[in-house]
């Protein structure tokens, strides 16, 4: 992990990004971005990071820069390595900062200007996603020197994404009939089928996935895996 977290760095450095974001995802059939494992840094408090984290787990916005990104790396299917995007490339000042992922979420989240850097991993259907942010007011945009710097260093150094989230135990107190249902929430993938492998009813399984959020202090799956994935600086 300390390599990762020397890479991030580096490559804040190199380009002036404020937020780096390495993530696995997948692409849910219905349009959305599922984050699987993620690994970030540069964040000035944690409510930022759950700002920025949440929605595109949660759901699809037209105007979310990552979404357009993929738009743009499915039209291209025999691309081999990363396709790499400044915000943009993908969408123009004027709709950006009238958008709902500006106003709604990148502000909450006290970010702005991004680069996405996206690498399909064909044999697995997903796709490891480098992404850098410049903070709320920043005097600059990203400039295409720092698009080429990110396309070459995710092209080649890409195999990052299989680093393993650190995942904690679950505490000692809490109730066992709840911990093989953290485990299946804190687990990439979808949830489908998870209550037949729990023996459980789906009411029974929604019920004992409500009471872990509540013994967390969480909202939501996302909420809660967010607690539990690698903050390395």
């Amino acid at each position: 992990m300390s390599r990762l977290a020397g890479v991030l760095r580096g490559i804040r450095e190199l380009t002036g990004a404020k937020v780096c974001v390495v993530a696995r995802v997948r692409r849910r059939a219905y349009g959305s971005v599922r984050i699987e494992s993620i690994v970030d840094t540069g964040w000035a408090h944690p409510d930022h990071r759950l700002a920025a984290m949440a929605p595109p787990m949660a759901s699809c916005f037209s105007d979310e820069p990552l979404e357009l990104a993929f738009e743009k790396v499915l039209s291209v299917p025999s691309k081999q390595g990363c396709l790499t995007f400044r915000r943009r490339d993908l969408i123009a000042d004027g709709d950006w900062y009238g958008s709902y992922s500006f106003q709604s979420v990148r502000q909450a989240a006290h970010i702005d200007d991004c680069i996405y850097s996206i690498y399909p991993l064909p044999e697995t259907g997903h796709y490891a996603c480098l992404a850098l942010h410049r903070p709320l007011g920043a005097p600059t945009q990203f400039s295409d020197r720092d698009r080429l710097v990110v396309d070459f260093v995710w092209q080649s150094l890409g195999f990052l994404h299989l680093q393993p989230m650190h995942v904690a135990p679950p505490p000692r107190d809490l109730p066992p009939d709840l911990t093989p249902v953290l485990e299946v929430l804190r687990s990439p993938g979808s949830l489908r089928g998870a209550e037949r492998k729990l023996g459980m009813s789906p009411s029974v399984f929604r019920r004992k996935c409500s009471a872990v959020y509540r013994y967390f202090g969480a909202t939501s799956r996302t909420s809660l895996l967010l607690r539990w994935v690698s903050t390395p600086g």
